[in-house]
């Protein structure tokens, strides 16, 4: 009895402290997500093909460079920014991705920062080079810095009140590298150095990165890049396994040659819409799967205030 009456006083008392030391709503955050690689980050797929209710979601923004189609270097709710192809309106993986996101998590804004450039490899384009060298930077390392540094920027001034929390990244690339074998032979060491210095420059030392294998096809340079893609993955067990970077397989994803429809029915390289679909759905849920929520303060005071008021029996 004498425990029973504590405890109940004692969680109100609990709800009064918890009220006063977590201010910070789901209202008053928004959560952002970066984008980053070539051609198939921005993306192939049709518009038409985009799946009904899909759009639009204006819970979730998005904020583009130039470099992909769109209305760019502004905040606007998600919309496709694939790059425009024979003069055909394309979308990426930001559109099921939003959709999802914004599903996992009800009641939080999301917001999309994208910068991809088709042809784009990793050993000179996106080379990190050295912190505060902008002369040793690959010129779309620097763009998609400058891309999500005013995006951030903008972001914030419009809405003054909330607070802007970085998140995850999503990447895909290496098409580029695997068609030369040099660039291939390095991605291993380039691809790791990447991942750690993007996570420098953005000062998100536990930043998650969320990345896919690129299509399997047959070439050694394609095999080497998949190789190093797995063996970057935390739990590869290898020596290059990099913790916080997390592989998902896309090797088997359909390209527009699975779908022949009359659009780039010869492209077995850029996935088709249905694929970009699956990719925005899969960054997602991996990111989701691998949320590790922390006690909060009011579950560790209550779980405190339990243990003291009704302490177990040792047994005898």
């Amino acid at each position: 009895m004498f425990c029973r009456f504590h405890v109940q006083s004692t969680c109100l008392l609990a709800c009064f402290y918890c009220l006063s030391i977590n201010p910070v709503s789901a209202s008053d955050v928004i959560e952002v997500y970066l984008l980053g690689g070539q051609s198939n980050m921005s993306g192939v797929g049709l518009i038409e093909n985009l799946p009904a209710g899909c759009l639009p979601q204006l819970n979730v923004m998005i904020y583009h460079s130039d470099a992909v189609g769109g209305i760019p270097r502004q905040w606007i709710p998600n919309a496709p920014s694939g790059f425009s192809s024979f003069g055909v309106d394309t979308f990426g993986p930001e559109i099921s991705l939003g959709k999802r996101l914004s599903e996992l998590r009800p009641g939080v804004d999301i917001a999309l920062i994208k910068h991809s450039r088709g042809g784009s490899n990793l050993a000179v384009d996106w080379n990190p080079g050295n912190a505060g060298d902008l002369f040793s930077q690959g010129v779309k390392y620097k763009e998609f810095h400058s891309t999500v540094k005013n995006g951030l920027a903008a972001l914030q001034a419009e809405n003054p009140g909330k607070e802007i929390q970085l998140k995850a990244m999503f990447w895909h690339q290496g098409e580029s590298d695997a068609a030369n074998l040099t660039f291939a032979n390095g991605y291993q060491e380039n691809f790791v150095n990447f991942i750690g210095r993007i996570r420098e420059d953005l000062m998100t030392p536990d930043l998650p990165f969320i990345y896919g294998t690129i299509r399997q096809r047959t070439s050694s340079g394609v095999n080497t890049i998949i190789d190093a893609q797995l063996r970057t993955d935390e739990s590869s067990a290898t020596a290059f396994a990099t913790e916080g970077a997390h592989v998902l397989d896309f090797r088997n994803l359909p390209t527009h040659k699975d779908s022949i429809d009359g659009f780039r029915d010869d492209d077995d390289t850029h996935f088709n819409g249905t694929a970009q679909i699956q990719m925005g759905k899969m960054y997602a849920d991996k990111y989701q799967s691998i949320i590790v929520p922390e006690p909060s303060a009011c579950a560790l005071f209550l779980s405190g205030i339990m243990s003291l008021l009704c302490p177990r029996k040792r047994p005898h």
